[in-house]
């Protein structure tokens, strides 16, 4: 049986990487864009994002894939970032 503990350890794991991803996503767009990462194993692995787009004045949300990920890190200016996002929200 696998012990609570590894689930609390892994879970750790877990929350550790989607703040190094916020961290990220808000040092390119700016604290204002309060971005919130989560990452879902249920049936799908990937990754949704919450950001506030100040350019339309509204939260928005998406959804992307590991290949969609690898891009998105590759991005560094706030132009581009916008453009990926509001290309893939929901």
């Amino acid at each position: 049986m696998i012990p609570f503990s590894k689930f609390v350890t892994l879970y750790n794991e877990l929350s550790e990487c989607c703040k190094t991803v916020e961290n990220h996503l808000n040092s390119i767009l700016g604290a204002t864009a309060d971005v919130i990462a989560d990452f879902g194993v249920d049936g799908e692995k990937d990754l949704t994002i919450y950001y506030y787009d100040e350019n339309t004045d509204s939260r928005r949300t998406i959804t992307i894939d590991e290949c969609a990920y690898s891009s998105m890190l590759k991005i560094s200016s706030k132009e581009e970032l916008l453009s990926f996002l509001n290309e893939r929200t929901w």
